[in-house]
C-alpha cells in the first residue's frame, strides 16, 4: 500500500465548474507540483505503480465550517489521478488501471487530503 499524506486541496467544485479551461489547465499544472511535493514528503519515490489499483481519498478539514459534501471534492480527486498519469506513476486513468475509487471523511486538522493506493484484487463483479 502507498499512502500519500497532506495533499493540499486547491480547487472546489464551484471553481472547477465555473473556470475557463485555460485557468483550469494552469491550476492543474500548479497542483502537479504540489502533488509531487506531497509524494516526496510521504517517502515514495517517483516509480511506476503496479496496476490495476484502487484508491481511497480521505478528506481532512480545518474545522466544521470547512466541512463539505464529500462529492464536492471531485476536482481534487481528478487532479490527483491526472497527476499520477502525468508523473508516470500509472499509464492511464481508464478502468483498466484504476478499478475502484472510494471517498472518506478524515480528521479536523487542515484543508488537505490523503490517498491510499492499493493493488486491486479481482472481484466477482468484474466484467459484469
Amino acid at each position: 500500500m502507498i499512502i500519500i499524506k497532506d495533499i493540499p486541496r486547491t480547487i472546489s467544485m464551484n471553481k472547477y465548474r465555473n473556470s475557463h479551461y485555460h485557468t483550469l489547465n494552469r491550476l492543474k499544472q500548479e497542483f502537479n507540483w504540489l502533488f509531487l511535493e506531497a509524494l516526496q514528503n510521504s517517502g515514495y519515490k517517483k516509480e511506476p505503480i503496479d496496476t490495476p489499483i484502487k484508491i481511497t481519498f480521505i478528506f481532512n478539514y480545518k474545522n466544521k465550517r470547512c466541512l463539505r459534501d464529500i462529492d464536492g471534492n471531485y476536482p481534487s480527486c481528478k487532479f490527483a489521478i491526472d497527476a499520477m498519469v502525468d508523473l508516470g506513476l500509472i499509464p492511464d486513468d481508464n478502468p483498466d488501471y484504476v478499478k475502484e475509487i472510494t471517498f472518506k471523511h478524515g480528521d479536523m486538522k487542515d484543508n488537505s487530503f490523503d490517498m491510499e493506493i492499493k493493488k486491486y484484487l479481482h472481484s466477482e463483479n468484474d466484467g459484469v
